[in-house]
């Protein structure tokens, strides 16, 4: 089974290393998926294997439930299982 870790992110300096760090010590860089929400603070300049796709961002975006809906879906596969996990921390 290959496995995907999807995270939508904007300037995530702090907590995206740990995010790749522990979801990469788990199931491998490759397979983790980062989308980028146009970050402007350097933050995904150097993702090593991880995956990104990068979104343009708008100052009042609400297309962000249908791109997980669309996206995330398109991993769903018999052989595929992908997770959703948010790189901020819970407010």
């Amino acid at each position: 089974m290959t496995t995907a870790v999807i995270t939508f992110v904007y300037n995530e300096a702090v907590n995206l290393p740990i995010w790749r760090r522990y979801y990469g010590g788990i199931f491998g860089e490759r397979n983790l998926f980062v989308i980028d929400h146009s970050s402007s603070d350097g933050s995904t300049d150097d993702l090593g294997d991880m995956n990104k796709l990068w979104l343009h961002r708008e100052e009042l975006d609400e297309r962000k439930l249908p791109f997980d809906q669309h996206h995330v879906g398109a991993f769903d596969h018999p052989t595929h299982k992908p997770y959703y996990a948010d790189a901020r921390p819970a407010r």
